[in-house]
């Protein structure tokens, strides 16, 4: 996934809160420690339909992608 890809949400369809599809903008790691490990979750900020907002990288996919 790269800057300005077409984007779809995948996740659980009644968390989808009205987003459908959108352009992903910028990417991000959040960093959390959970019992002493650190964890990296990779974040888009995606320009949905609705306007922007930061999402998991695991609950969106690439709708079109160059090969």
């Amino acid at each position: 996934m790269k800057q300005g890809d077409l984007v779809e949400y995948a996740g659980l369809a009644y968390e989808a809160e009205g987003r459908t599809c959108g352009i992903a903008m910028r990417f991000d790691i959040y960093e959390s420690e959970v019992l002493g490990h650190m964890l990296k979750t990779p974040l888009v900020e995606v320009l949905w339909d609705q306007g922007p907002s930061w999402i998991d990288r695991q609950r969106i996919r690439v709708i079109d992608e160059d090969p």
